[in-house]
């Protein structure tokens, strides 16, 4: 009985503080609300909020494991892209190396696909470094001339093989 008394004159405490939430030793969460009506009595409503609240504590949850889950991701995706990058220099080097030999027009397109495709996956990693960066809050925007010329070729070169294979025109 002692904490019980204990809980009784705590919760009074708070409520004459302005305190209008408080937690029942059962473990239900009681709204406070009261005011003094015009002939000098008062009114006093309580009531049960235990839903709500508990609905609160499970958004807040899943708000942390999102959070978690979205940390986890942006990790992940910056490691991946540095790991993948390593191999993908080394394939670059060698087509670097292969375009200043003896190659034949078809050998040198090939070649000359194979660095510009391997350019445009160079750039799809920096993008999933910048997506982890903008997640994190640490991105700088810095605008960078193209030439779209170039661009279109690279892209027609890129995807043209495969449009001819399925019968399309590229345009």
């Amino acid at each position: 009985e002692e904490g019980a008394d204990r809980w009784a004159a705590e919760t009074v405490s708070r409520a004459r503080q302005g305190v209008s939430e408080f937690r029942m030793p059962d473990g239900r969460w009681i709204q406070h609300e009261s005011c003094r009506t015009g002939d000098g009595g008062g009114v006093t409503v309580l009531t049960d909020i235990s839903l709500q609240k508990r609905g609160a504590e499970a958004m807040a949850a899943a708000r942390d494991t999102a959070e978690a889950a979205n940390r986890a991701k942006s990790e992940f995706l910056a490691n991946m892209s540095h790991e993948i990058r390593t191999p993908l220099n080394g394939v670059l080097g060698i087509a670097e190396v292969l375009v200043r030999t003896e190659l034949s027009g078809q050998q040198r397109e090939l070649v000359g696909l194979g660095q510009s495709s391997g350019r445009l996956l160079n750039g799809l990693l920096t993008d999933l470094l910048d997506l982890a960066r903008v997640e994190a809050g640490a991105i700088e925007l810095r605008p960078e001339p193209t030439d779209l010329a170039d661009l279109l070729i690279s892209v027609r070169d890129l995807f043209g093989g495969s449009a001819e294979q399925k019968g399309l025109t590229l345009q």
